[in-house]
């Protein structure tokens, strides 16, 4: 684009506008920029003359907060007060329906957790271990979207698949205080969101290492085979069983049982019913979308605490949005014809994805809905529920 303003002008926020400080030693010079040379510290600018001016303190009667020339009135407030417009006050501590956590005064609310719990955004102690496993029973169902399903992508393609055995998964996804409790450490970016939140920036190995870890403390076999210490780990599937069906330890899902296990039995793209043209993206409210998954359009770009939404016919939260979760599947086209217990191919690039995320469109908490990403790749939207094969 060429220029558009006449000599001596200059463009300022799209306006031709004309610099001149005129006698002004400070202030603006009627384009937004500053006329030299300034003030020095400890001097304001005189709005009526645009001449620098000692800055005089002025406290008036303030014993605490700013004295107008970038200082604070002394002396302060003491341990216990808190400053409210310029007079200290003492704190009157809060714990109301609290037992852990800040007070409002700096202090903690009483008793606090002990070292098998933690504390969580609402202030009440959790077991970081106390885990909520839902049975899923064997069955048949259509996998994928129907053609004229708002949202859907080719790679949805319907075909009736049946799981032979029954299995359990997680109720909600793995939060950060169970993940640190069994890993010892937590990768999550966003971890001032509590341990009540889903775990975030995991990778699809370090989700595999902690079913493995889960199962080792629960005395079951482990399903896969890892080297290397977590967060550098690489794991694959224990060449021992021919399928993930076929080891009994935590594991994370297939694919067709992690939609299975979504769509508890319903048969629209939610578990509330079907998302309508007009509520693809970030469009709110959402009458679909709004009660049961976090995502663009309710989120504020933010993560939450696991099972505030209403959980589908199985008692499962989060299934749609909150979280991408990592499945056990490399990403493959599906099958045209009917399959039995299908894991994917043997070997890929990039791995099986589902459930949308807080930061995702509408389209994408939909339960057919299919993404990628390499099993290195960790992400702040990113988690993961295992499952275990029962007997």
């Amino acid at each position: 684009m060429g220029e558009c303003c006449d000599p001596g002008e200059k463009c300022s926020n799209g306006l031709c506008c004309l610099p001149s400080c005129g006698s002004k030693l400070c202030g603006s010079d009627g384009c937004g920029g500053e006329c030299p040379p300034g003030c020095d510290p400890g001097q304001i600018c005189d709005q009526q003359t645009w001449t620098c001016q000692t800055c005089v303190s002025d406290c008036n009667g303030k014993e605490c907060g700013p004295d107008g020339c970038d200082g604070s009135c002394a002396p302060g407030c003491s341990h216990g007060y808190v400053c409210s417009q310029g007079l200290c006050e003492i704190c009157v501590p809060d714990c109301t329906d609290r037992e852990c956590g800040p007070d409002g005064c700096d202090g903690e609310c009483p008793p606090g957790c002990d070292s098998t719990y933690n504390c969580n955004n609402n202030g009440k102690c959790i077991d970081s271990t106390q885990r909520t496993w839902i049975t899923v029973n064997a069955g048949t169902f259509t996998m994928g979207s129907p053609p004229d399903e708002p949202g859907r992508f080719d790679s949805e393609t319907q075909h009736e698949v049946t799981i032979t055995r029954d299995f359990v998964i997680l109720a909600t996804e793995v939060q950060q205080g169970d993940f640190e409790a069994v890993m010892g450490y937590n990768p999550s970016e966003l971890s001032d969101c509590g341990p009540d939140c889903p775990i975030t920036d995991v990778t699809w190995h370090e989700a595999a290492a902690y079913t493995n870890a889960l199962s080792a403390s629960e005395g079951f076999e482990s399903c896969y085979e890892c080297t290397g210490n977590a967060p550098d780990t690489t794991c694959e599937l224990n060449p021992k069983y021919m399928t993930p069906y076929d080891c009994h330890g935590y594991r994370l899902p297939t694919e067709a049982e992690w939609e299975y296990a979504a769509r508890g039995g319903t048969l629209a793209s939610t578990y509330n019913g079907n998302v309508d043209q007009d509520h693809l993206h970030c469009e709110s409210p959402n009458a679909i979308l709004d009660p049961i998954a976090w995502y663009c359009g309710n989120a504020s770009m933010d993560i939450h605490s696991c099972g505030q939404k209403t959980p589908n016919p199985l008692g499962l939260f989060d299934m749609l949005g909150s979280e991408w979760e990592w499945c056990q599947d490399w990403y493959a086209d599906y099958p045209a014809a009917a399959a039995t217990d299908p894991w994917g191919v043997a070997t890929g690039t990039e791995k099986v994805r589902r459930g949308g995320s807080y930061l995702d469109n509408g389209l994408d908490s939909r339960a057919a809905r299919r993404r990628k990403l390499g099993p290195t790749w960790a992400g702040t939207n990113d988690g993961f529920r295992p499952v275990r094969t029962l007997p």
